[in-house]
């Protein structure tokens, strides 16, 4: 709050009534006169020395700025208006004086006082280690110890502070203090190679509250014997992996471990052979269990299969899953187009309809060209 000094007051209100008496004058010389003339010259110098005197009392009568600080309030004596270029930006002179005496943290400092504004927040606006946003919000508005910031300042405060971990936001409350907790999150890394093709999983792990990683693919890892991760990706061919963070400096508690899955997944690959079929698998993870059936029936409870086998003479479909542990795959199929002639005689015939020109083609075999020549001529009866 901007204060006058009271025995200034007289002084200042004395040399207002005489800039409104010139006023008055004023008009009444330009109505008789006009703006031009000897007498109004003369008045324009008796102006431009009354108003450098009310410029004069004002700097002499609103000098102190008052502001709450702690449970008692703090004057700044020495404060002097500037004027520039008959310009007076009083709003902006008083925040600058609030800066210089850390009453205001203007945006620019905002970074190097955060840690003062994080512990000051933590003390005076805090009335619990878990608060919502509206009490701190309040606090800061109704208690004089805090500081003054800039509009959003205690929203980027608490942003921030969220984002450096020193405080966390959890079920619409903000925290200050927690128990801190080691995390690590595990998940298949986007764009490695297809592990359909390579075998391989790559894992891109991340920990929070934790330098050091443990793993192990025999369940939740011991510190004492895993192995520690080398970076941040783990490359591995298991059907799981689990990982362990841990904070060397103690400042966060082991949390618990994070349990990875390979995904499962099954391709078969049904090529044409004389007589039938012969059909091959690939399983992710490469050590899957293979259950495939060949009437139809539900594949899951059908008997496991070799990564390589024939199709039984008359078999009409192919269903397939792979198996980890109990958990299954999505299901595949593929039809088998060999049918016995109904007609007699025990020949065979194709079970696929007339084509149709306009409709998609869908390849259930393999066929492997070995040049482009034999490549276009295969393709040349279906154009």
């Amino acid at each position: 709050m901007l204060t006058a000094d009271p025995n200034a007051v007289a002084t200042l209100r004395t040399s207002a009534r005489r800039m409104r008496a010139i006023e008055k004058v004023e008009e009444r010389i330009k109505a008789q006169h006009g703006s031009e003339s000897q007498q109004m010259t003369e008045l324009q110098g008796v102006k431009g020395r009354e108003a450098a005197g009310f410029t004069s009392a004002l700097r002499e009568t609103f000098k102190t700025i008052v502001f709450p600080i702690g449970k008692s309030l703090r004057k700044v004596d020495d404060f002097r208006m500037e004027f520039d270029r008959n310009d007076y930006s009083g709003e902006q002179q008083i925040i600058d004086t609030l800066a210089k005496r850390g009453k205001f943290i203007p945006t620019d400092q905002f970074d190097a006082k955060f840690e003062t504004i994080r512990l000051d927040a933590e003390e005076f606006l805090f009335d619990a280690n878990a608060v919502q946003q509206s009490s701190l919000r309040r606090n800061a508005a109704v208690r004089s110890a805090w500081f003054w910031l800039p509009r959003n300042g205690l929203d980027q405060l608490i942003r921030t502070a969220v984002q450096r971990g020193y405080w966390r936001e959890k079920d619409g409350l903000v925290a200050k203090k927690w128990e801190r907790r080691t995390r690590v999150t595990a998940r298949l890394e986007d764009f490695a190679q297809d592990p359909m093709v390579t075998g391989r999983f790559q894992v891109n792990v991340t920990p929070e509250d934790a330098d050091i990683i443990y793993v192990s693919e025999d369940g939740a890892p011991d510190p004492k014997a895993a192995k520690k991760l080398d970076g941040r990706v783990y490359e591995t061919t298991a059907a799981a992996a689990w990982f362990l963070g841990v904070d060397s400096k103690g400042v966060a508690a082991t949390g618990d471990p994070c349990e990875w899955r390979a995904p499962i997944r099954v391709k078969p690959d049904v090529k044409r052979v004389s007589g039938g079929y012969k059909v091959s698998f690939t399983v992710l993870p490469r050590g899957a269990t293979i259950r495939a059936t060949f009437d139809d029936s539900d594949p899951k409870t059908g008997p496991v299969a070799a990564a390589e086998v024939d199709a039984p003479k008359g078999a009409k479909r192919l269903r397939v899953v792979a198996e980890v542990n109990g958990q299954f795959s999505a299901e595949e199929s593929a039809p088998l187009q060999i049918e016995i002639d109904e007609r007699g005689g025990g020949g065979f015939k194709s079970s696929r309809e007339p084509l149709k020109p306009d409709a998609p083609a869908i390849m259930t075999s393999r066929f492997e060209p070995k040049d482009t020549a034999a490549a276009f001529s295969a393709l040349g009866p279906v154009g």
